[in-house]
């Protein structure tokens, strides 16, 4: 079982110490942040996110990513994504 989140956060200086909150008010429930699927991204200002390091693992700092079908993009854009996906036999 997956679960998707978006935290929104007013600057790029609270990520790491918020991410890493979240993750440790997870695991009481045995849920786990995949730190290597965690994605940083400025959205509409400033420049683009960098990397941070969480845990020992690097949360990387994007200009776009995919989440939920649609691609996010830092200049506070967002397009619809479409795609087929085809059972495998």
């Amino acid at each position: 079982m997956t679960d998707d989140v978006a935290i929104l956060l007013p600057n790029e200086g609270q990520a790491a110490s918020t991410l890493a909150a979240f993750s440790k008010a997870a695991a009481p429930f045995c849920l786990k942040v995949s730190w290597a699927k965690t994605k940083l991204q400025s959205l509409g200002y400033g420049p683009q996110s960098s990397d941070i390091t969480i845990a020992g693992s690097t949360v990387e700092g994007v200009e776009e990513f995919l989440y939920l079908r649609s691609k996010q993009t830092s200049d506070a854009h967002s397009l619809p994504v479409f795609w087929v996906a085809a059972p495998c036999a």
